[in-house]
């Protein structure tokens, strides 16, 4: 396969990627906290993301924007 259209797969993967990620973080809002320390929030907990879930999400964006840039800023080898 050439170059450019492996690019625009890979583009395309991390698109997905990102809006899986940003859409289960959102879901999460709908959820309850039965288990860790949110659980002693009960009610209180609904419409806020999981503390996992943010983090996640970050690191997901850094990833795809560092693979989709080109890994600008890694180190040269």
């Amino acid at each position: 396969m050439p170059a450019i259209p492996m690019a625009r797969l890979l583009c395309a993967f991390w698109t997905e990627v990102m809006a899986a990620a940003e859409g289960g973080a959102n879901a999460i809002r709908s959820v309850i906290a039965i288990k860790g320390r949110a659980a002693k929030l009960g009610e209180r907990s609904l419409g806020h993301i999981n503390p996992g879930a943010a983090p996640a999400l970050m690191m997901i964006f850094a990833m795809s924007m560092t693979l989709a840039t080109g890994h600008e800023g890694a180190p040269e080898r």
